[in-house]
């Protein structure tokens, strides 16, 4: 007469209860949940490291715009690239290099025409903490010419 009949874990049976499959979806959606959410959170870490990449970079060219003019200090340009790093939410401490030193004293300033290079050097720290990674440190510089 009549057989279990289910269609898409959906039972047609009229008379008779077919098999409960509660716990086999339940399974199946842990494992598909923990796939989804690592691809998720490696690419909201991709993007944010990305983003971190492009800040330094561009941080490095304000750094070396500031270092080209004529009254710039050292510690000016030291400034100026924390403050466009930290207008960002980029918190961490960056290293930054100078070459040659701008600064007026007894060496004298470089010349106009001479190349100045900015180096930032950032230690990123990850979004998830040290679960996939524990940070990389993420290098860009910027050579202008002074005015």
């Amino acid at each position: 007469m009549w057989k279990d009949k289910t269609v898409y874990g959906v039972c047609l049976s009229p008379i008779k209860r077919c098999g409960n499959n509660r716990g086999a979806v339940l399974v199946e959606f842990a494992t598909v949940l923990l796939l989804l959410l690592l691809i998720l959170f490696g690419t909201i870490e991709f993007g944010w490291a990305f983003f971190t990449k492009a800040v330094v970079t561009n941080a490095s060219r304000e750094g070396a715009r500031l270092a080209v003019t004529p009254s710039a200090t050292d510690s000016e340009v030291r400034a100026q690239v924390t403050y466009y790093l930290t207008n960002f939410l980029l918190n961490n401490t960056p290293t930054i290099a100078v070459n040659p030193s701008v600064s007026p004293g007894p060496p004298p300033s470089p010349g106009s025409g001479t190349p100045v290079t900015v180096t930032v050097t950032y230690n990123y720290t990850p979004l998830t903490g040290s679960f996939i990674t524990s940070g990389w440190t993420l290098v860009a510089s910027a050579t202008m010419r002074r005015e």
